[in-house]
């Protein structure tokens, strides 16, 4: 017999409309085999085991991410059962499904509009892991509204879509994933090369390898590109003068600034700065 669970059953007041829960789960007993009336993102925090999703048994272990649809029928074992599984859940609305999908991903079959049998889950890499359960965690003390909630569904959202777009940074090694998003400031631009193997704490060889297989760049080519995207922000965001932001960004040679920021643009920085100001 399947059981359905009911939204409003886990909600404290008629204001939340999500809930978020970490549980441990040992047997198929401990919560038995459900649907729901509403839309359910779950993270495997620790341990390995089976998710039984309609009617398929699914090796799950820690990294586990999985979309369930309001149609998904499901349970859980933890294999060893004495080890426990521990699973966090953040449930809301299906009616909210309509809006993300309509808004974002129109006539898309993918996340929770897949028509495949089963749900969308991934095996998230060390990086991706670690980001989804700082939002996680972020998320459990935090109201339970529609701000927050949209928030880490976008937040989510985002991260696989960017990922799974740039080549193949959804199974990027964590020290690198690091490097490429730390790489930001005007005091690792400076340093040029220097700068990001300073963060890596890998080789000149290990780091431009790793970054020709998974971002299919040079370590150069990774390097001009995180200038750039700065300099960009700092056109829009600061009043500074171009030819400082080309200093912040390590070019000591403008005009070689003006050139690889209109290779990369398709645009000058003054024109850039120019439209990007402009009030509509």
């Amino acid at each position: 017999m399947n059981t359905i669970f009911s939204l409003e059953t886990f909600l404290n007041t008629k204001e939340e409309v999500f809930h978020v829960a970490r549980v441990t789960i040992h047997s198929r007993k401990d919560i038995q085999e459900h649907s729901h009336h509403f839309a359910e993102v779950f993270l495997i925090e620790h341990g390995s085991g089976w998710h039984f999703i309609n009617d398929k048994k699914i090796k799950i272990s820690k990294g586990t991410l999985c979309m369930i649809r309001p149609s998904d029928r499901h349970s859980f074992e933890s294999q060893p059962v004495h080890e426990g599984l521990v699973i966090t859940n953040i449930a809301f609305n299906a009616d909210l499904l309509n809006f993300y999908e309509n808004r974002y991903f129109t006539g898309e079959k993918t996340f929770f509009w897949s028509n495949t049998l089963l749900p969308f889950c991934t095996e998230l890499p060390d990086n991706l892991f670690i980001n989804i359960k700082e939002s996680i965690s972020k998320l459990v003390s935090q109201p339970r509204n529609q701000l927050n909630l949209d928030y880490f569904i976008l937040h989510l959202f985002l991260l696989f879509e960017n990922n799974t777009t740039e080549n193949n940074m959804i199974n990027i090694p964590l020290w690198l994933y690091k490097a490429i998003k730390n790489y930001n400031t005007p005091q690792h631009f400076k340093q040029g090369i220097k700068g990001f193997l300073n963060i890596t704490h890998k080789s000149l060889h290990h780091t431009n390898r790793n970054l020709k297989i998974f971002t299919n760049k040079t370590l150069t080519e990774t390097i001009i590109e995180a200038k750039l995207k700065y300099a960009g922000q700092q056109l829009i965001m600061t009043e500074e003068s171009i030819k400082s932001i080309a200093n912040d960004c390590g070019f000591m040679n403008i005009g070689n600034f003006y050139i690889q920021f209109a290779k990369y643009y398709n645009i000058s920085p003054k024109k850039y700065r120019t439209i990007n100001k402009l009030i509509v």
